[in-house]
């Protein structure tokens, strides 16, 4: 097995059952981003180590006197004198998950899952899948937002300089290393087709290996070519030493091959 691979299960793994450092969850970041099923075989272990420490979960036993008072198939049921009843208003609280020990280097994933699987089939409980909650935000305007950025203290400001493919494209990127928050805006950049492709942004950092920049998001350009986009940078950036914004599959790509580069900005530290 690719030894990446292997380290970006293992280290999902122990995520699952236990969690992570900030070392760990950034070297997981890195390798998620190498492999496309990734986020499918997070969302695997997730469910299933949630789904088994439920299936483990000791289950009290009924009152006293409550399973005389339920009748069985063609019995009658006997004249108890009626149940007092109470209401209890129970905290809209999370479940949480105790972390386990973690799992012991190189036991394969497929049977880990399978093990989990069966244990579910055992004590026929129904898998667990937490409530997601919808937040509405409020829409932020991305040209006043920029400039509220670029009044913050230590903001970049790049021009970008375009190449062939773009030729007559001009604009800058705005960055604040400390705030982990930047913009890019362009004025006659070509528009896409987003049915066939998109741009992308790409964030060279000096603490990372160059061929595995980090992915700063995908966006569209209108047909005046003229649009500022927030960047949105999938891991931390410690110190940029390039921006570029290349022409992708829809969608994006995890690495960019580079053979079409459009625009690039270099900062002069």
């Amino acid at each position: 097995m690719n030894p990446q691979r292997e380290r970006m299960l293992d280290l999902l793994a122990d995520r699952a059952l236990g969690g992570l450092g900030f070392a760990e969850s950034t070297e997981l970041a890195q390798l998620m981003t190498l492999f496309p099923d990734s986020e499918a075989i997070a969302q695997e272990l997730e469910i299933a180590a949630a789904s088994a420490a439920l299936a483990t979960t000791k289950i009290e036993a009924p009152p006293p006197g409550l399973l005389a008072r339920v009748p069985l198939p063609g019995q009658t049921p006997s004249k108890a004198p009626p149940m007092q009843t109470r209401t209890v208003v129970m905290p809209d609280a999370p479940v949480r998950v105790l972390p386990q020990p973690r799992a012991r280097r190189g036991v394969a994933l497929a049977g880990w899952l399978a093990a989990a699987a069966c244990l579910l089939l055992a004590v026929g409980v129904a898998v667990w899948r937490p409530r997601v909650v919808t937040v509405e935000t409020a829409s932020v305007d991305p040209a006043k937002a920029r400039t509220e950025l670029l009044a913050r203290p230590g903001t970049e400001r790049l021009a970008w300089t375009a190449t062939k493919e773009a030729a007559g494209a001009e604009g800058d990127v705005v960055w604040n290393a400390a705030e982990q928050r930047g913009f890019m805006r362009f004025k006659g950049l070509a528009r896409n087709d987003r049915a066939r492709s998109v741009y992308q942004l790409w964030i060279f950092d000096r603490d990372r290996d160059e061929r595995y920049p980090v992915d700063g998001g995908v966006f569209d350009v209108g047909a005046d070519g003229d649009v500022i986009v927030p960047i949105k940078a999938r891991l931390p950036v410690a110190a940029a030493t390039l921006f570029a914004v290349t022409v992708e599959k829809p969608g994006g790509v995890v690495v960019s091959s580079r053979e079409h580069i459009v625009v690039t900005a270099k900062p002069t530290g």
